[in-house]
């Protein structure tokens, strides 16, 4: 083995080691949305809305099916995997330039997470907590390129009047 290729070789090992690959996955803009959930709500969905702002990707290149929801917890990241999805064909809002994911409540509350359903532990946050927590998306475009999305923070609320329609107490 001739000294270039030495180099290179442990130029490669470096970087694999410190990144954890050889490419860096996109980073993609989000919201979940409602961005305050109510725990107690009857509304059957929420949305995962990735907005077509850098120049690595193209929201039309994002394979929907490979979106993943993660939920932040003290112990770490808890990969919630990928959700069905409402519609099968997502939509993508041309206004605003953005791919709109719609997710059932249901499912993600049936998950689990440090030991208790995904809802369990929204609640116990919504009364012991901060009232906050942070999720992470995680998914793929059609080029098999990674992409990931920082934590987003969710407002979390019971709803004072028992699941009926909105919050607040009643007047």
């Amino acid at each position: 083995m001739n000294k270039q290729s030495f180099v290179l070789g442990v130029l490669f090992i470096a970087i694999v080691a410190f990144t954890g690959s050889a490419s860096a996955d996109a980073n993609v803009d989000y919201i979940i949305s409602p961005d305050t959930l109510m725990l107690n709500s009857k509304a059957p969905y929420f949305a995962v809305e990735i907005m077509n702002t850098s120049s690595e990707y193209d929201i039309r290149d994002i394979d929907p099916d490979s979106v993943n929801l993660l939920i932040d917890t003290p112990q770490g990241s808890t990969n919630l995997g990928t959700l069905t999805s409402v519609k099968p064909n997502p939509e993508i809002n041309q206004e605003y330039d953005k791919l709109v994911l719609m997710y059932y409540r249901d499912e993600l509350y049936s998950g689990q997470v440090d030991g208790m359903s995904v809802l369990e532990y929204l609640a116990d946050a919504s009364s012991s907590g901060t009232g906050q927590v942070d999720f992470e998306i995680t998914g793929k475009l059609y080029d098999g390129t990674p992409f990931k999305g920082d934590a987003f923070t969710v407002d979390l609320l019971q709803n004072q009047r028992g699941g009926d329609k909105g919050g607040g107490p009643k007047k």
